[in-house]
Order: structure tokens, then C-alpha cells, then sequence
């Protein structure tokens, strides 16, 4: 990276994606910084830089702007009910879960934090209020055997889960439905939209095969580059803040936060 970034073409450029490593994205922010052009990050979320950086802008929304999203959705569609967090210690609860904690925190939430067992009694919790549940679990097993204990409670409860749910097999959905079953995540191609289906299309007619996550990022990221360069020329920073645009896998909702530019953008499916 060091020796990409002592060419002396990459003084002159619009624009610079990548890299994706945590440590070569610091690395990036600054040579960005000191000559002022603007780094897309398309993977490693950077939610701090080691000072005020304007030039970085992480299209991949972070664990904490998912969180801040997601505390939107709840206060409008959830007001007055109980928000509880089911935590097992895994992957997506050291990051989405305790992003959560965080900014519940912050904007002075009351959340409840519940160590996931098979054996919980919910009643001891709910009482007979309504509630939103989001389960940290990508286990299976765990999330069914919350669903059955959690069916008593229907329909008073909302359960939220990762979008890594979609993929499970197998499943009983009609208890899910009776818990309001709701997911997060960051792939609304989850649910194929008309830009998605066509991009499958095109792919498999290339590929002879489906796309992967990374495949939607990297087409999505490069799409959004190009057109705001062809739209705004090298200005384009002074034109995208705020603005929602849609693509086949995401929304960029770029906005300064802290001290570089964040997407904001969650899919609640």
C-alpha cells in the first residue's frame, strides 16, 4: 500500500476505493487527508480516524450507525413498548449488540440485557406489556428454541433477529409470523428488488452463477463512484451529503458523523 501510495499519479486522483484492511485504511486516511481527495471505503467501516477527516466516507454502514437506525425505527413504530436484548456472547452481539447498548445509552433508551437461555421464562420479563426483542443469536438451535418459549407471548412481542435468519432452513414460519418476526441488516437484495433481479439476470448470464454479498457491494460501491463523478466531477463531496440513492443491494445515505462521513443507510425487513 505504502508503495501504490508513493506513485506520483495518486496525487492527482478524484477519487481513491479501498483499501479494505482496518490498519490500510488508516494508513489511506491520512495520505487522502493531507492532499485532500476524497476515500471511499467499501467494507471496513471507520467509525473514528485519528483527527477530523472529511475525506473518508464509509459506504459499508457501521455496527454503530445500524444501531442509530435502528433506534429510529423502534421510537416510531414501537413508542411506549419494552425493548429488551437477548445476548449470547457470539459474533453478532460483540458488534451489533453492543453498538445497541451503546447508543441506547446515549440517547437515554431503557433497554434490558438478557443472557440467552433455552430455559428463560419470558413472564418474568414481559409481564403483559408489549415488547420489542432483538436476539443476538446466529445459532439456529438458540433462535428456535426462544421462538417456542416466546409463542405463549404472541402477540404482544416483536421478535428482531440478524437477516442471517433468512437463511436458515427449515423453519416454521407461521410461529415466526405470530411473533411479528422482523430483521435487520445491511443486504436488502434479501428480498429481491427489481434492480437486484436484474443484476442476477446479468450475472448469471456472465457467471453461470448467483452473486455473492461482496458482489452487490463491489458493484453497488463502483456504480455510486462513477455517477457522482460524472454528475459533480471532482465536487461531488459538496453535492451527496444527505442524499438517499438506491442501488441493488443498498442505499449510500452518506452523512458527517463524528469525525468522518458515515452511511446511515439499514435494511428492517
Amino acid at each position: 500500500l505504502i508503495n501504490i501510495l508513493k506513485k506520483a499519479e495518486l496525487d492527482k486522483m478524484d477519487i481513491i476505493i479501498g483499501p479494505t484492511d482496518y490498519a490500510q485504511v488508516k494508513i489511506a486516511a491520512y495520505f487522502a487527508r493531507k492532499r485532500e481527495i476524497p476515500l471511499f471505503s467499501p467494507i471496513t467501516s471507520m467509525t473514528s480516524v485519528w483527527s477530523n477527516n472529511p475525506y473518508v466516507f464509509n459506504l459499508n454502514p457501521s455496527d454503530q450507525m445500524q444501531a442509530k437506525e435502528f433506534l429510529t425505527y423502534f421510537k416510531k413504530h414501537h413508542k411506549d413498548e419494552k425493548l429488551f436484548i437477548v445476548r449470547d456472547g457470539e459474533y453478532f452481539d460483540k458488534n451489533f449488540g453492543m453498538a445497541l447498548i451503546a447508543e441506547c445509552k446515549a440517547q437515554k433508551v431503557t433497554i434490558t440485557s438478557i443472557s440467552y437461555d433455552r430455559f428463560l421464562k419470558w413472564s418474568d420479563y414481559l409481564g403483559d406489556s408489549n415488547a420489542v426483542i432483538v436476539h443476538t443469536s446466529y445459532n439456529k438451535t438458540s433462535v428456535n428454541f426462544s421462538v417456542t418459549s416466546l409463542l405463549s407471548m404472541a402477540p404482544n412481542v416483536t421478535l428482531v433477529g440478524p437477516d442471517k435468519w433468512l437463511d436458515f432452513s427449515s423453519v416454521d414460519y407461521s410461529q415466526w409470523e405470530k411473533l411479528n418476526i422482523t430483521f435487520i441488516g445491511k443486504n436488502k437484495a434479501q428480498l429481491h428488488n427489481d434492480k437486484s433481479k436484474e443484476m442476477v439476470s446479468q450475472y448469471r448470464l456472465l457467471y453461470n452463477d448467483d452473486p455473492s454479498w461482496y458482489t452487490y457491494m463491489g458493484y453497488d460501491h463502483l456504480l455510486f463512484s462513477c455517477e457522482v463523478l460524472n454528475a459533480f466531477g471532482e465536487y461531488f463531496p459538496l453535492f451527496i451529503e444527505g442524499k438517499d440513492l438506491a442501488y441493488t443491494n443498498t442505499n449510500i445515505k452518506l452523512n458527517k458523523e463524528g469525525n468522518c462521513f458515515q452511511n446511515q443507510y439499514i435494511t428492517i425487513l
